[in-house]
This record gives C-alpha cells, structure tokens and sequence, in this order.
C-alpha cells in the first residue's frame, strides 16, 4: 500500500467526527421513519423516498477522506451511534451499518480509491442495497450531484 493511502491520525478524527455527527442524523431519522409508518402502511413505495440518508455516512466519509476503509468505518461508527442513542432496530442497526459501508468500499473500489469524478460519485449509491427493504430491491439514484469539488 502506498503512503497516499496509509491512514493518518486526522483521517481516523475526521472519519469519527462525520460518523457521529451521522449517528444523531440516523437516530432522528429512526423516529421519523417510526412517525411516517402509517403513511408508508398506506403507500409501501414511499418509504423508498427515506432510505438514502441511512446510506449517506459512508458516501460523504468516502469522498472527504479518500481513503480505503473510511465508508465502512463511518458506516459502522454512525450506525453504532445510533444503536447507542436508542435505535428500534437493535442490532439490526449495526448489521445494516456493515452491509451499507461495504456496499460503498464496493463502489470506491472499482476505481481503486483513484477517480474522484462524477462517475466515481456515482458508483457507491448505485452498488449499495437498500437499507432497510428486501435484499432485491436496490438503491439506483440517477442523478449525482458532487458534494465536493475535484
């Protein structure tokens, strides 16, 4: 491994700081999903319209970091945060919390953790399965818009 690569302190810091900050996003998220169940009782559909910010964490974390590693370890971190503060899904929460950070580690690396372009911001959110839906059922945002300048 190179030492473009090789984690440093700052990376491990900035990494934690945005999966925390992400674990109270995903824990308020929770209660919101607990409070538009009806709805979603009513129009399964629209609970698609949720899913994208418990993905969320290990895009950003990927992007800002560009380092191997850093969308699972947000992924985890943010959803153990959650877990921590109170999350209906228990365990289930950490679980999903590893299968969204791999899905996005996928995703980054297919271009091997070098392009940071358009089509390289695009790659995690289509290589990552829903959050919370059946495992066929899989996240295909169309548009890409880029958090972060090249």
């Amino acid at each position: 491994m190179n030492s473009s690569m090789s984690w440093r302190t700052v990376d491990i810091v900035v990494t934690a700081a945005i999966a925390v900050a992400f674990g109270v996003v995903f824990w308020a998220w929770n209660a919101l999903w607990a409070a538009a169940t009806p709805a979603f009782l009513a129009v399964p559909p629209a609970q698609n319209i949720l899913y994208g910010t418990w993905l969320a964490a290990g895009v950003v974390a990927g992007l800002v970091v560009q380092k191997p590693g850093a969308a699972l370890f947000a992924e985890l971190v943010a959803a153990s945060v959650s877990l921590i503060l109170g999350s209906q899904w228990g365990l289930d929460a950490a679980l999903s919390g590893l299968f969204q950070g791999a899905g996005a580690e996928l995703g980054f690396a297919v271009f091997r953790y070098r392009r940071w372009d358009l089509s390289r911001r695009c790659s995690p959110r289509l290589s990552r399965p829903s959050a919370r839906g059946s495992t066929t059922r899989r996240s295909t945002t169309r548009s890409c818009p880029s958090p972060i300048r090249s």
